[in-house]
């Protein structure tokens, strides 16, 4: 096989990954502006990994074992829309990477955090729920610029939909309302 083949097929099927994902994506006039801000704020030279986010969105839950997505549609189809308010922009960081981020403030995500964690069979990749808005991924000690940035602060949103993302990456949007 080709080199140019095995990069075709590479870029085409993904392996599967262990765990299935459940996030919440915002609505497109506001992941379009947190996006853009991404792109006019943070340098394409001091990015690393996966660089600026491109699907903005919050995750309820990743490590879920199920990758039937009958389970989790039956389960949440109609859980009722979820409002957040957006906070300062702020950072994960340790050795390899500063992860920029938006601080979410939502009881009601917790709850549906605790929801699907309470339904499914999962492992936790993080010992604490800290929801959040991924902006990029930078070079360890370049995020510090932005910490404590309030562009976004006190913005109210409301999720009214999730994806779920299967191991296999086969993506499926469920109403939330």
């Amino acid at each position: 096989m080709s080199k140019i083949m095995k990069i075709i097929r590479a870029f085409r099927y993904k392996e599967a990954r262990d765990y299935s994902c459940l996030t919440c994506p915002l609505p497109t006039k506001i992941a379009e502006k947190i996006a853009s801000w991404g792109k006019e704020n943070i340098k394409e030279e001091d990015l690393i990994g996966d660089g600026l986010e491109s699907q903005i969105h919050v995750t309820v839950k990743y490590g879920i074992h199920t990758h039937d997505i009958t389970d989790i549609k039956q389960l949440i189809w109609g859980y009722g829309p979820i409002n957040i308010i957006l906070g300062k922009i702020s950072l994960f960081q340790n050795e390899s990477q500063d992860v920029v981020k938006i601080e979410v403030d939502s009881p009601k995500l917790h709850e549906f955090n605790k929801f699907i964690s309470d339904h499914f069979d999962h492992t936790d990749t993080f010992p604490v729920y800290i929801p959040h808005i991924t902006l990029g991924y930078l070079k360890p000690g370049l995020g510090k610029k932005f910490d404590g940035n309030k562009t976004f602060y006190g913005k109210r949103v409301k999720l009214e939909e999730a994806l779920f993302s299967g191991n296999d990456y086969r993506e499926t949007i469920i109403p939330l309302s």
